[in-house]
């Protein structure tokens, strides 16, 4: 049996196609509910934060060219979104989305969930990896 190996070209390409659309009418929100994200999850299944400070980002052209890693492996670089909390609000950020419309196109629980107080600034990063997995044929 042989593997089937796609290209760096075709790797590049395919993140070339997903920055075209995220920067075309995507936006970042942040979720509060003790969640992890599927690969079934949808708009209904998230709680948008609601904390002074805190609005959605639209991603207009905020995705940057593929960079190839090494051979077999891209990211679509992104950058960092910094949210500060303006009151009093209690909540704790469990992760972020990426919608267009109603359309839940991305998702993923952070590492560390942040319960937001007042004056507090935090990072949120979003890095997309392409990477050559080849099959079996």
């Amino acid at each position: 049996m042989g593997e089937i190996v796609p290209a760096n070209a075709f790797l590049n390409a395919n993140m070339g196609l997903t920055r075209g659309m995220l920067n075309a009418g995507h936006w970042l929100y942040l979720f509060t509910n003790d969640f992890q994200p599927t690969y079934a999850s949808i708009l209904a299944d998230f709680t948008e934060a609601t904390f002074g400070g805190y609005v959605p980002r639209n991603l207009a052209n905020l995705f940057a060219a593929p960079i190839k890693m090494f051979d077999g492996h891209y990211v679509l670089p992104f950058p960092t979104q910094i949210y500060t909390v303006t009151d009093n609000t209690v909540e704790t950020v469990f992760g972020w989305y990426i919608r267009n419309g109603g359309s839940v196109r991305l998702s993923a629980r952070l590492a560390i969930p942040v319960p937001v107080t007042i004056g507090l600034s935090f990072a949120v990063g979003v890095e997309l990896h392409e990477e050559a997995i080849p099959i079996v044929v």
